[in-house]
């Protein structure tokens, strides 16, 4: 068994996947996201500093090269860092990790380069050019007026407080995005789900899967796994089409293949294998990218 550890009761949303199986998630907080973005500011900071430093020292250019070559790695910096690491870390950034909270797709699919990089677009016209627009209008627009200005800041809140005022906490670019922010739930292995009250854990297997094939899914598969397992209006047809892409993942042929069973003997074997991997210190959250080598 998979179960989440919440201290305080906290808003969540049912997200269903393209198969029908509802999943629900705790969705973060204002302050969750304030915090992570914090974090991130700080580090891309302390990154453009460095560069700039870096660049200053050791480069023979005049000043204004110098100069015009430092804004271009700044730009870059601020560019990339959030779409880098949210492609890299699934969803991540070193804020968002810091602080237990991913971005995941809204319907339930996987969370593409795609929309990664739309949400994050947007951060720009969200936040960064009304605020230079308001520290100095001229870098924008030279003869800007004075309820420019005004305007820029009425823009500015209006976006930040967006999140407050719709049910899945939603910014500007998680709506161009189809996106959602949620915590990531502390996840703690328990007694298997499928063992009945007079089972015990030697019951035996139908289908047995090898330490390899296991290695290739984590906790997070687990819960989710769990999680449909659970549902009582999944479909069969579901039930065959998670069982034929776990297949194919550990490149296995199952002429005969009864999902229910098979997914039932993945559980408690998948369980039981990162319970052992727990034991000796090592965690892991999510599935392999890849399939098995055979």
């Amino acid at each position: 068994l998979v179960t989440t550890v919440e201290v305080r009761a906290q808003p969540s949303v049912e997200v269903r996947t393209p198969e029908g199986v509802p999943l629900r998630f705790h969705l973060a907080t204002v302050g969750d996201r304030a915090a992570a973005f914090l974090v991130d500011g700080a580090i891309l900071f302390v990154l453009a500093i460095g560069f700039g430093l870096v660049i200053e020292l050791t480069t023979m250019l005049s000043s204004g090269a110098v100069n015009a070559l430092i804004q271009l790695v700044v730009f870059l910096v601020f560019a990339f860092y959030f779409p880098a690491f949210e492609i890299l870390w699934r969803g991540r950034t070193p804020g968002k990790r810091l602080v237990g909270i991913q971005v995941i797709d809204a319907n339930g699919r996987t969370l593409t380069g795609e929309a990664i990089f739309a949400r994050n677009l947007t951060r720009k016209v969200e936040v960064v050019f009304p605020l230079i627009l308001m520290a100095n209008p001229r870098l924008l627009w030279p003869d800007a007026p004075g309820w420019a200005v005004l305007l820029s800041f009425g823009w500015l809140l209006v976006l930040l407080f967006l999140p407050l005022f719709n049910q899945r906490r939603q910014r500007a670019g998680d709506f161009l995005a189809s996106t959602i922010v949620i915590r990531r739930p502390k996840i703690q292995l328990l007694r298997d789900l499928t063992l009945g009250p007079a089972e015990s854990e030697s019951r035996r297997h139908h289908y047995r899967f090898e330490p390899a094939e296991l290695d290739l899914y984590g906790i997070f598969e687990l819960q989710t796994l769990e999680q449909v397992l659970r549902t009582r209006e999944v479909k069969p047809k579901t039930l065959r089409d998670i069982a034929e892409k776990i297949c194919r993942k550990m490149r296995r042929q199952e002429s005969r293949l009864q999902p229910r069973r098979f997914l039932d003997d993945f559980y408690a074997q998948l369980r039981r294998h990162l319970e052992q991997k727990l034991l000796f210190g090592e965690r892991q959250e999510r599935k392999k990218e890849g399939r098995l080598e055979r």
